[in-house]
């Protein structure tokens, strides 16, 4: 089986961003479309190619629709300039019809390892007269689709909107994982909103393929690998999925040797690996005072039932004496790192005993920040000094938010970016500690139905904290459930992260391989989930496989 036969048995995608502001600098890259374009037009349910000159246009009276380019630059109707590169499309009388452009540039070089957006400027000619009523755009996509016909609408809604008399609309429209299939064509697809239309031309200003950033790596999360008596199989499994990303926690001193092993193993199977550090006993003046929440009411919200230390409490002195050793052992070892994950999912009471149980809370309601802010700044710069002299070369990542507003309302800081965020009002020898993180942490887990929610967490995440550092997603997953394929889910999944605008997003981790639950890939029967045929196909789509 194709990537393409992977690819195209998504539905119909709506990616939507009006509410999301950026900059966007010029790129030597991009590629302009207008002189690749082809048009036609869906007239009383069906095709009819259009003549590309304004001309032919005009003899027809437009009632079939129109597309041409245009032959000089210009202006729109509020008077902002457009540029001579640009095509001018007129949709069908009927609002029931539709004008359809097709942009095919021949054997396009697009690199498979960058985002790409549509970029470009609509709005009316600034001659449009008052019976003007506006049109409704939708950017379309397609591919080879092996196991799709026409019948079954092979083409991808990316991006919807409307464009009215006296608007100029600007739209970066992300490509997605469509440059990366054979027969890739993007259209521009416009339907009047009202009868008699005549005076409905559409002017698409300089449309332009750009490369934005680089594509996320697809890893595998496992976490308590130390726990595994056959770690060093389970590795070499999960190697052989296609992955070159493992992240796994470090747990108490105790096992600090079969972590280091653990390391090495990864190393030696081709893996990139991220090391997660938690809070642990040890880095108390005393654990048992600092648990909180044990009993059945926690193992009911999070599988065990002895509660949670407080992160709060955390003697700074005794974490940095176990995260040192831990420093110390594996670079006596030469083992390799790619970054530290300070902190999981400090946001929810299941990693920290901070949290109130069984309650909805936010930063400024239910959850000391300050005192919050005060520990993890002094564990953030300790760690930035050791990994510095240890690992220099290695990122340091804050932890994984556990977002679980997208699962639940209850046990968790429900805005938990104002954790990170208050770390810029924090300094350590005169440093803004949130400079002393190299990228931010987060966690996706969101309903199958409701896969763009982590999308738009990413666009809420980075407008909210106002930095440009990448965000490593560090967990993610869909459960396994009776009857279904989990592949759709996953490669939704996928599709929104390539789709990620300007943000960069580094990496992503798939929670998780072997633990026997209904996230795993491998099954109670030692069998491999179908699903898990994503990752070696999308690394080695994009040359990612070792």
């Amino acid at each position: 089986m194709k990537w393409l036969l992977l690819l195209g048995t998504s539905s119909l995608l709506i990616f939507s961003f009006q509410n999301f502001t950026a900059v966007q600098s010029p790129n030597q890259n991009s590629i302009l479309l207008w002189p690749y374009f082809r048009a036609a037009s869906a007239f009383n349910s069906k095709w009819e190619h259009l003549p590309k000159n304004e001309r032919t246009c005009k003899d027809t009276r437009y009632l079939k629709g129109c597309a041409f380019p245009v032959q000089s630059s210009g202006y729109f109707q509020n008077g902002e300039w457009y540029s001579a590169d640009s095509l001018m499309i007129l949709p069908p009388n009927n609002p029931n019809d539709f004008a359809k452009v097709f942009l095919e540039p021949d054997a396009t070089p697009f690199s498979k390892n960058q985002q790409w957006n549509l970029n470009a400027t609509y709005g009316f000619q600034q001659s449009q007269s008052a019976n003007t009523k506006g049109v409704r755009v939708e950017i379309v996509a397609s591919g080879d689709r092996m196991d799709a016909s026409e019948a079954e609408n092979p083409w991808a809604v990316l991006d919807s909107f409307t464009v009215l008399p006296g608007q100029t609309v600007v739209r970066w429209t992300p490509m997605g994982l469509w440059p990366l299939r054979a027969g890739f064509v993007v259209a521009i697809q416009v339907t009047a909103l009202g009868e008699n239309n005549w005076y409905d031309n559409l002017i698409v200003s300089s449309p332009k393929m750009v490369p934005v950033i680089p594509r996320p790596e697809l890893g595998i999360a496992q976490s308590n690998l130390t726990w595994d008596e056959n770690y060093s199989s389970t590795v070499e499994e999960i190697s052989l999925l296609k992955t070159r990303g493992l992240r796994t926690n470090a747990r108490s001193s105790g096992e600090l040797n079969k972590f280091v092993a653990v390391v090495k193993k990864a190393n030696n199977s081709g893996l990139n690996v991220v090391v997660n550090i938690n809070q642990e006993a040890e880095d108390y003046d005393n654990a048992s005072l600092s648990t909180a929440h044990a009993g059945n009411a926690f193992r009911k919200q999070c599988g065990w039932a002895n509660g949670q230390l407080r992160f709060s409490q955390i003697n700074p002195q005794k974490f940095a004496k176990r995260f040192e050793a831990y420093l110390k052992s594996l670079s006596e070892a030469k083992a390799s790192v790619s970054a530290f994950e300070i902190g999981n999912e400090l946001d929810w009471v299941c990693f920290n005993g901070d949290i109130p149980l069984g309650t909805s809370i936010t930063s400024a309601r239910g959850f000391d920040l300050k005192a919050f802010t005060t520990k993890y700044s002094q564990i953030i710069a300790i760690s930035r000094t050791l990994i510095d002299k240890y690992y220099p070369k290695s990122k340091l990542l804050s932890f994984g938010m556990a977002n679980c507003f997208l699962f639940t309302d209850k046990s968790c800081v429900l805005d938990s970016y104002n954790m990170v965020a208050s770390l810029k009002s924090q300094n350590s020898n005169g440093k803004n500690v949130l400079n002393m993180i190299d990228g931010i942490g987060e966690h996706f887990y969101t309903e199958t139905n409701q896969i763009w929610k982590a999308r738009q967490t990413l666009i809420d995440h980075s407008a909210k904290l106002g930095i440009s550092k990448p965000y490593w997603i560090t967990e993610w997953g869909y459960k396994d459930q009776e009857h279904s394929d989990r592949s759709q889910a996953f490669l939704t999944f996928l599709e929104y992260m390539n789709s990620s605008y300007n943000i960069p997003v580094s990496h992503l981790f798939l929670y998780n391989y072997n633990k026997e639950n209904e996230w795993s890939l491998r099954k109670d029967n030692g069998s491999l989930d179908p699903a898990a045929r994503v990752i070696g196909k999308y690394n080695s789509l994009l040359g990612r496989v070792r």
